[in-house]
Order: structure tokens, then C-alpha cells, then sequence
């Protein structure tokens, strides 16, 4: 099996330690990470290193929600690497009054 790409997009900071936790479910299999964020910020940056050292971190713009950061992901990695994707994306709720 090729590797399992996995992109998060980390808009929320506060939520890194929650979508580290979602993908070290996969820490038994060959994947490559990718992140995006609007803002550097050396904190999270060493918090992602120190989960996965190989990991890619990529700033991007802040536009087009999740899909912008996934397609400059795509723009950077070969599909036909990869046997599967998994798109990840930090979000809150905006609409609490509709429960």
C-alpha cells in the first residue's frame, strides 16, 4: 500500500492538540502530513515537529475556508503517491442557537 496523504488545516490553534490526537490514529501506517495555517506561530510549529518531524507546514492565505489550504496542498504532492487521503479541518460552532 502507498502512503495515506493527511492534510489538516489549522485555522483554530486551540485545536491542535485535539487533531493530533484524531490522526495518531493512524500512527500505524505509512502517512505524510500536511499542514496549513494562516499564521506562523512558532509554539504550534514545534508542537506539530515534535508529533511528526517530517511533517510539512505550509502558510497559506486566508481564503476559501478549508478548500483553499487542500488545493495549495495538492499543488505540492503527486495524487499517484498516495492510496488514500484524509482531509482534516479545525471548526466551531457558529450556529449555537439552532440546538
Amino acid at each position: 500500500m502507498k502512503p495515506i496523504l493527511v492534510h489538516l488545516h489549522l485555522y483554530y490553534k486551540d485545536m491542535l492538540k485535539n487533531m493530533l490526537a484524531y490522526i495518531d490514529n493512524i500512527s500505524n501506517y505509512d502517512y505524510d502530513l500536511y499542514v496549513t495555517m494562516v499564521e506562523e506561530d512558532e509554539n504550534t510549529i514545534k508542537q506539530i515537529k515534535e508529533f511528526n518531524n517530517r511533517a510539512n507546514i505550509i502558510k497559506v492565505s486566508n481564503r476559501g475556508f478549508d478548500v483553499w489550504p487542500f488545493i495549495c496542498v495538492l499543488q505540492k504532492v503527486n495524487l499517484d503517491d498516495y492510496s488514500y487521503i484524509i482531509k482534516l479541518h479545525t471548526k466551531r460552532d457558529m450556529l449555537p442557537c439552532l440546538r
